[in-house]
């Protein structure tokens, strides 16, 4: 199936184009260049190093987003499945116009303690990396409340061991993919 994206810049439907940072399609380098404050040696360079702005003959699947205001509480976390979301949801939420990137870089200096973050993930490995954390999760859950019910023992030991463990491989999991917690640990 064909990705098609909208340009960032001319809002024209494409399957192929130039992508920056993963995020943001240009269907041709006009386009790019305009969304750079027609700054051509910038896009020039960017091209030629070939690791932000990239040419693609089939663009990839747009990236979603996990965005969180200053606190880890869960309910702070909010999902969008697009950057224009991103930017709408965090408009609603601060006293300052965000239009992109540099915006919330500018907003971060000003508010260190309650900065924006955002996780960029692909939905897929999203889903394949979520399950297993959570299952994971879920049996720390099961051995803390067999541990609950078993007196001072070897077999109460083996548990903790395995709690031990357990607790190990989600946290592993969260440091490795951090878009799957949700508040759980």
């Amino acid at each position: 199936m064909t990705t098609t994206r909208k340009c960032s810049v001319c809002g024209k439907q494409i399957t192929e184009g130039y992508v920056f940072d993963g995020t943001d399609c240009f269907c041709s380098k006009e386009c790019a260049t305009a969304f750079f404050d027609n700054d051509e040696g910038c896009v020039e360079i960017l091209i030629d190093e070939g690791d932000r702005l990239v040419w693609n003959d089939a663009l990839p699947t747009p990236p979603h987003y996990k965005v969180n205001i200053g606190c880890a509480d869960t309910n702070d976390f909010h999902y969008c499945d697009t950057w224009q979301k991103v930017l709408d949801w965090l408009n609603s939420k601060v006293f300052a116009t965000i239009k992109g990137q540099r915006d919330i870089d500018a907003y971060n200096e000003q508010h260190k303690l309650s900065q924006i973050s955002i996780l960029i993930f692909n939905p897929k490995e999203y889903y394949q990396n979520r399950k297993p954390y959570v299952e994971s999760v879920q049996k720390c859950d099961a051995i803390m409340r067999r541990c609950q019910c078993v007196e001072k023992s070897p077999k109460r030991n083996r548990l903790f061991r395995d709690f031990s463990l357990t607790y190990d491989y989600a946290n592993y999991l969260w440091y490795m993919h951090p878009e799957v917690w949700q508040g759980e640990i």
